[in-house]
Parts: C-alpha cells; structure tokens; sequence
C-alpha cells in the first residue's frame, strides 16, 4: 500500500469518525497489518455493536458500482462466520462526494440490474457480485447514503488519490441509484 493510499484511508477514517459523531461510539484497529475489520462501532440508542470496513474511493467511471479486492471479501465472510458479525462496508466516495454503504450480507445478494428504465440496456456483465480478476463489484444501488462530503474533504480525498490528472469521476446521476435496493 503506498503511502497516499494510506493516508487517504486514515482521512477517510476520520470523516467516517465525524459523521457518525454522537450517533455512534467507535473502536479503531491500530494494527498496520491485516485484520478482520477496521473497527467497530457501538449505537448509542440500540447498543448494537457493528463491524465496520471503511474503503475510501470513488465508484467507477463505466458502471454504477464500487468493490475492493477480493481477498478482503473473503477475509470478511470468514470473519463474519467466524465472529457471527455482519460487517456494515462504507464507502468514502470522492468522486460523487458521498459517503454510502451497506452490511456486507445486502451487498452480496444476487442481482441483476438494469441501468435505467430501459429493460433492453440490460446486460450479462451487469449481475453483482461481479468478480473481475482480484476485485469483487457491488451494485451502487444496493448503498444506502449516509452523508455527504464537504468541498474541502472531496478536495483533500482527490489530492491523495493516485489517479491520473486526466481521470474523470462518474457523472452525478450514478449516485442516484444509491438506496434503489438496499434493504
């Protein structure tokens, strides 16, 4: 991992940290090593207690979806099974300035999705999870929203990330799928 990766990680940390401020109390790793889980976080009006995976990027250009690697996939389904805890995914997005997500058992769910209204635009690629080479790609529809970014943390987020200068950022109206099926 180099080292804008990982200070683009701990930023998205701590804005997960802010937004989530009072509404939650959460329990960081400190382990610079592989581990089940980023954290956890306690609910203060539930008690329940929540394996969080923080992934800081953007959704992709060509398809309304995001994903991770998919040794942390299967990491998670074993910690999972093993922990009997159905870890929350957030995703701090800074190409729609979003932070959204959902338990790892949603995004999992077997779908097909068709982008937009159109049945006829469907297409066999478009079945999540989609496996693609070591990255697993879950539908953003399946996200539920949670907060949306300030200028300056999009701004911060885009200066560590190790895009090209002449990467574009999805359009905005990906972002209108999130919590089309997220239950």
């Amino acid at each position: 991992m180099s080292q804008g990766s990982f200070e683009k990680g701990s930023l998205g940390q701590q804005y997960i940290a802010q937004h989530f401020a009072g509404k939650s109390v959460l329990y960081w790793t400190d382990e610079k090593t592989s581990h089940p889980f980023d954290g956890i976080a306690l609910e203060w009006e539930t008690y329940d207690i929540i394996a969080i995976e923080i992934k800081t990027k953007s959704a992709r250009t060509w398809y309304r979806d995001t994903g991770f690697d998919l040794i942390q996939w299967e990491r998670l389904q074993k910690a999972r099974d093993k922990y009997n805890r159905n870890p929350f995914i957030v995703f701090v997005d800074e190409g729609g300035g979003l932070i959204y997500g959902n338990h790892l058992s949603i995004l999992e769910r077997p779908r097909a999705y068709v982008y937009g209204k159109d049945a006829s635009l469907y297409n066999l690629r478009n079945k999540y999870p989609s496996i693609e080479g070591d990255i697993v790609y879950f539908p953003l529809v399946a996200m539920k929203k949670i907060a949306k970014l300030s200028d300056e943390e999009v701004s911060d987020l885009r200066r560590l990330s190790n895009r090209n200068e002449a990467y574009e950022y999805p359009p905005d109206k990906w972002y209108e799928d999130l919590d089309q099926d997220a239950v």
